[in-house]
């Protein structure tokens, strides 16, 4: 597994080709779970489209009757790039050239990122990031 980048306004997260292996999606919450053992747990706004668009993009929270698969289809593809501003906002683009992107909650806890050691990222109310180290 690549180590994440530290830049001055964000995180570069080493996630590079690491696999979707799933996304369910819960009353509340929609969980990703990665090859490499990391889970997202996105609990706010969440926005699917592709990086260069200018039209609006897709809801997740909101799919339509028949728009079952709208998350379904990120399963099996790879991680591009993952970026956690420090703003409290992530963005994770796939090799399908989906982008997902989940801007912080001016209330809530709009994502974490869990990894196998414990240690978390979480979107903090409001804005910004909380690094939380795993249990020694």
């Amino acid at each position: 597994m690549t180590a994440d980048t530290e830049l001055d306004d964000r995180w570069i997260l080493g996630l590079r080709d690491v696999i979707v292996e799933s996304v369910d999606r819960e009353e509340f919450r929609i969980l990703i779970v990665l090859a490499d053992g990391r889970t997202l747990t996105i609990e706010g706004a969440a926005t699917l489209g592709t990086l260069d668009t200018t039209e609006p993009r897709t809801d997740v929270w909101d799919a339509q009757e028949g728009e079952e698969d709208t998350l379904a289809h990120l399963v099996g593809q790879r991680v591009l790039s993952a970026v956690v501003f420090k703003t409290g906002a992530l963005r994770l683009v796939l090799s399908s050239g989906t982008c997902v992107r989940v801007p912080a909650d001016d209330h809530y806890e709009a994502w974490q990122l869990s990894d196998v050691d414990g240690s978390m990222l979480i979107s903090l109310p409001g804005g910004g990031v909380a690094k939380v180290p795993g249990p020694d």
